[in-house]
């Protein structure tokens, strides 16, 4: 089902669903807490955004953390909705969602930091920096944004040699393997401990290097 979407500044306000969900901010703000505590270093090379882009392709990947350059001077008749407030459902634009946590503002835009986190049962409509998010329910993905952090902004440049052995972020979790082929940005990479049925080619953002092949 499509959601509705709430309104960006002076934008005229769409009807959503009534939820009698309680608020559960704090709840949702130590999961977040405890997912980037258990993260993975993120991604060094960025995602062009749109203003409506959300991370929905990234749902299941708890904890990775994801680089998004959003463009400057944004029309706000133009731009995407979002659901929730510090936590957002992950069909919310990632951009829409930095400027109503402060983070950016629709004039300079700019880079922000996406940590995956799992689905949530309902989350809290607030308005802020000109934004008004939505209510919503249950749903089965979420994120938070921030500003990049110095462990993001000095990561690994995200380039792996052949042979090269590495950290893969599958399911939410990390497992060691190691490259077997590159192409084109992405890597082909094998899971160590488990047959070749398991090969899969992977973008840059699901790998880390390990110490002893830093």
């Amino acid at each position: 089902m499509q959601k509705g979407g709430p309104f960006v500044g002076s934008l005229l306000s769409l009807s959503l669903p009534p939820t009698s969900m309680p608020s559960r901010l704090l709840s949702t703000l130590a999961l977040a807490a405890l997912a980037l505590v258990s993260a993975g270093p993120a991604a060094a090379q960025s995602i062009r955004a749109s203003w409506d882009l959300n991370p929905s392709e990234y749902r299941g990947q708890n904890g990775a953390r994801l680089l998004f350059d959003c463009p400057p001077n944004a029309a706000r008749n133009g731009v995407g909705y979002v659901w929730g407030t510090e936590v957002y459902s992950d069909d919310s634009a990632v951009c829409v969602a930095a400027v109503h946590a402060g983070v950016l503002t629709f004039a300079r835009g700019g880079r922000v930091e996406v940590t995956v986190l799992p689905g949530y049962d309902g989350y809290v409509p607030s308005t802020h920096n000109g934004v008004e998010s939505g209510s919503w329910g249950a749903w089965s993905g979420s994120f938070s944004v921030s500003a990049p952090t110095a462990t993001t902004t000095s990561s690994s440049s995200g380039t792996y040699r052949v042979g090269q052995p590495v950290q893969i972020l599958w399911n939410g979790s990390w497992y060691p393997g190691h490259i077997l082929a590159a192409a084109d940005g992405g890597y082909q990479i094998h899971y160590d401990g488990y047959d070749s049925s398991w090969d899969e080619w992977v973008t840059p953002d699901r790998l880390q290097p390990t110490a002893s092949g830093q």
